[in-house]
């Protein structure tokens, strides 16, 4: 889990990500990230799916 497990409600650095990442996006409860080479992050609570993990637990 690349996020800090409490709620943050302002922009915070993810240390844990790659120094390539050329965007983020937030949702309600979930993050993504993408790289210049394509890869992407997600994280969050996923209780929709919303991860993209085909599975429905937090990550």
């Amino acid at each position: 889990q690349p996020a800090p497990a409490a709620d943050v409600y302002v922009p915070t650095p993810v240390p844990s990500l790659p120094s390539s990442v050329d965007a983020v996006a937030a949702g309600h409860y979930h993050s993504l990230a993408v790289s210049s080479a394509g890869e992407v992050w997600a994280w969050g609570r996923n209780e929709e799916g919303q991860l993209g993990r085909g599975l429905q637990a937090p990550r």
